[in-house]
């Protein structure tokens, strides 16, 4: 109990040392008639000190003020100022209050009553100007928010502005206009001008938002033209214009403000370039300038059937500063689909069916709009192509040359086949042309020895009735084989693998050594590409060996073909080795003078012994044969002889060899 004493007495110093503040001026409000209606808030007063609230006036912001009036109730929130006519008035309030004598409160904020003025410029506009409810609208006003009755009765707001000034556009066609503004604060109490107005006319044309796009409509092949609504908001159609016999003719008014589409029903827009172009009709009957304007595309189709193309052309779209073109194409009627895009007024289309319908149409496109042409068709027949063009095999023959065999799907008539040739598959020769064969079955004989060097790519040109060469065969590669004799009585094979099957089945080294009477078969892995061959076992023969790839096509051929290919003869040569000693012991361990080789030509080989004074003693031809130390029988003594061998290698050079041999004895 003692503590709610306390506070109450606490309570009681704070007011009396600060004391009543002033009512919250909220709004000042002028009547038709030029009153002034004012509205406050009162001041919390709890201990009931209330006596009077005093309102001030002055027709000036820097007063001076006098009193207007005192009101002695405290519920009381207005105030009406008769007899305030419609000149600006600067108003506050104080309250006054008795604790311990009489008091008065600070002023409140000054508000003034707003004085609007409306001029008519003549132009088709209303210029309003009006004074400020307080010199800066405060946080918890709105800004000044602008009003017009029209028609008589109906109050509608069209803006608003934290200025002083405000311009109109007159949408009414001959009317008398009055205007007022208001300010609304946080509370919703209005402060509202005088009324103010004249008698305007609407002269300005509504606003013409031009043509965005004018198309063809595909089915009826009639002008199509879009447009957006007219920001104007007594809008009520637009003039459609076309442009023929050298001037800009009305043909057509649609109504509605939101109608924002037209299609022409004498449109030919199919055959012919139309150019079209918008007005805008407001509710005054005052019409908008002209557009500018929009002209359709007219695309038209030709093809070739032997070069196999369609070729478009189209008129431009000139309504857009830049613009781009895409070409949208239908194959017997399974709908359109875009193939390409260009910047120019033409294409040509690569036809891939036959016989077939195509359609196509042109789009033009900018950033935000996009224009169609008419559709264009052609029923298009183009020269049939054989469904099989396939390159068989490319074998070397023996002779160095390349047997070729080929099938063509013989259904089809063609003109020709053209051989063509390449060492990187990218530059292609044409060598040779042959006539269209009613078996398909075809074979020819390169007669180039170019696959004795490297590997050589074939294909097959499939020659048309126009002369053109639309379909090509698989791509073959011969098989290329290289031969060198190596370290260890070894021939090093290296070789380029046949390309062209979906597999090789076996791979066969056929090895042929010179003057043998026999040819040996090595199996080789398919996916191996190198070799050694071990020749210890022929030094008998002449050192020179030939060799040969067979490849054997497998099973999986799509045709059903199994063809077999052979690679370039291969020739590698091992020189002769001879073993010649230099002495020998008629009757010791080395009884006779032989000399031993590898990979000799015994048909080409000649000895000759003769005593170092050049006396012949001894002759043979035969590598097997050995001498004796002997002369016609009769032993020869101990000495150093001499002897001379000679040889003819297979390519015909001649070689000697000298020595001297030791006789013991």
């Amino acid at each position: 109990m003692k503590k709610f004493f306390h506070g109450i007495v606490a309570l009681f110093l704070f007011f009396h040392l600060f004391g009543l503040g002033p009512p919250s001026l909220r709004c000042v409000n002028v009547q038709a008639n030029g009153d002034v209606t004012l509205t406050w808030v009162p001041p919390n007063d709890p201990l009931s000190e209330f006596d009077a609230y005093l309102i001030f006036s002055s027709t000036s912001s820097s007063g001076p003020f006098s009193l207007l009036d005192s009101v002695k109730n405290y519920n009381q929130t207005t105030y009406v100022h008769v007899g305030a006519q419609a000149q600006p008035r600067f108003y506050y309030l104080v309250t006054r209050y008795n604790s311990m004598g009489i008091q008065y409160s600070s002023p409140s904020d000054t508000l003034a009553s707003i004085k609007l003025t409306v001029t008519n410029p003549f132009n088709g506009t209303a210029f309003l100007q009006w004074t400020p409810l307080r010199p800066t609208l405060l946080p918890e006003h709105s800004p000044y928010q602008i009003y017009v009755e029209h028609p008589l009765g109906f109050w509608n707001s069209i803006g608003s502005t934290t200025g002083l000034q405000y311009t109109d556009t007159i949408y009414v066609c001959h009317d008398s206009l009055t205007y007022n503004i208001r300010v609304i604060d946080q509370s919703g109490c209005i402060s509202s001008s005088t009324l103010a107005g004249n008698i305007f006319k609407n002269l300005i044309p509504p606003t013409n938002p031009g043509l965005d796009s004018v198309s063809v409509q595909h089915g009826s092949n009639k002008a199509i033209l879009g447009w957006h609504p007219s920001p104007s908001p007594d809008t009520k159609g637009y003039i459609i214009y076309q442009f023929a016999s050298s001037a800009w003719q009305p043909i057509d008014t649609i109504w509605g403000h939101f109608n924002t589409s037209y299609i022409n029903p004498l449109s030919q827009a199919n055959v012919q370039v139309e150019i079209y172009a918008l007005a805008v009709l407001d509710s005054c009957g005052i019409v908008s300038p002209i557009s500018s304007s929009h002209t359709t595309m007219v695309a038209t189709l030709s093809y070739d059937s032997c070069l196999r193309k369609a070729f478009l052309n189209w008129s431009p779209y000139t309504a857009w500063p830049s613009v781009k073109y895409y070409i949208y194409r239908e194959i017997n009627g399974s709908g359109f689909t875009l193939i390409d895009s260009t910047t120019s007024t033409n294409y040509a289309d690569t036809l891939i069916i036959s016989p077939a319908n195509y359609c196509y149409f042109i789009q033009a496109r900018n950033v935000f709009f996009t224009s169609s042409s008419n559709e264009v068709c052609q029923f298009v027949h183009l020269p049939e192509l054989p469904q099989i063009a396939y390159l068989r095999k490319a074998s070397v023959l023996l002779t160095g040359q390349t047997y070729l065999s080929w099938y063509i799907d013989p259904s089809v008539p063609i003109h020709a086949c053209l051989v063509y040739s390449s060492s990187d598959k990218q530059q292609w020769r044409l060598l040779t042309s042959l006539p269209y064969q009613t078996s398909g079955q075809y074979n020819w004989i390169d007669p180039s020895t170019q696959v004795e060097q490297e590997s050589i790519y074939y294909r097959i040109g499939i020659e048309d009735i126009c002369g053109n060469v639309p379909l090509y065969s698989n791509i073959v590669k011969t098989m290329h084989l290289k031969a060198s004799p190596a370290e260890g009585l070894q021939n090093s094979l290296t070789w380029q693998p046949y390309e062209g099957w979906e597999g090789i089945e076996e791979l066969i080294l056929i090895k042929t050594p010179t003057h043998f009477p026999d040819t040996q078969h090595v199996s080789l892995s398919p996916s191996t590409t190198t070799y050694n061959d071990d020749i210890s076992l022929w030094t008998s023969t002449d050192g020179y060996f030939t060799y040969r790839l067979m490849a054997i096509e497998n099973n999986n051929n799509p045709l059903g073909f199994k063809d077999t290919v052979y690679s370039n003869v291969a020739f590698v040569y091992q020189w002769p080795r001879l073993f010649v000693p230099n002495a020998f012991a008629p009757n010791g361990i080395n009884q006779l003078f032989c000399v031993y080789g590898v990979f000799v030509d015994n048909a080409t080989y000649s000895i000759d012994i003769m005593s170092r004074w050049g006396d012949p003693l001894y002759h043979s031809d035969d590598l097997q044969e050995c001498w004796d130390g002997r002369l016609d029988g009769k032993i020869l003594p101990l000495d150093v002889y001499m002897y001379k061998i000679h040889l003819i290698f297979p390519n015909g050079t001649h070689f000697e060899k000298r020595g001297s041999i030791t006789l013991l004895r």
